[in-house]
């Protein structure tokens, strides 16, 4: 009974209140502590996430905008080939013709002077 009686008191000194109500604010102070580093954190984690989600991103349009620059630069470097094959075609043809009329002006020269020889001979 002495026992009971001095638990009793105990429970209701004021220090052991104290020391109880200082007790359950630091361990709501220590969970509250821990929430907000936990949620601390988890913003960190998903900044990161967003940042490195920007930065792919970031990258999948610069490799996109290199391959298109890369297919332009194949078509412009195919057309120049062409262009170069049709001046070449074209340069030969030209030669070709001239050589045909240089050819057909020999030869009405020729006639011209035959016809001549005949008509003064």
């Amino acid at each position: 009974m002495i026992k009971k009686l001095k638990n009793k008191k105990l429970n209701k000194s004021p220090v052991l209140k104290e020391t109880f109500s200082n007790r359950q604010e630091s361990i709501v102070w220590e969970n509250n502590t821990n929430r907000s580093l936990q949620q601390w954190d988890e913003t960190k984690e998903s900044q990161k996430e967003k940042e490195m989600k920007n930065n792919l991103e970031i990258e999948l349009r610069k490799r996109e905008e290199q391959v298109k620059i890369e297919k332009q630069k194949v078509f412009l470097s195919e057309i120049k080939k062409e262009s170069l094959k049709e001046e070449e075609s074209f340069s030969k043809r030209a030669e070709i013709d001239e050589k045909i009329r240089n050819k057909k002006r020999k030869e009405i020269k020729k006639r011209d002077i035959e016809y001549r020889n005949r008509n003064y001979g």
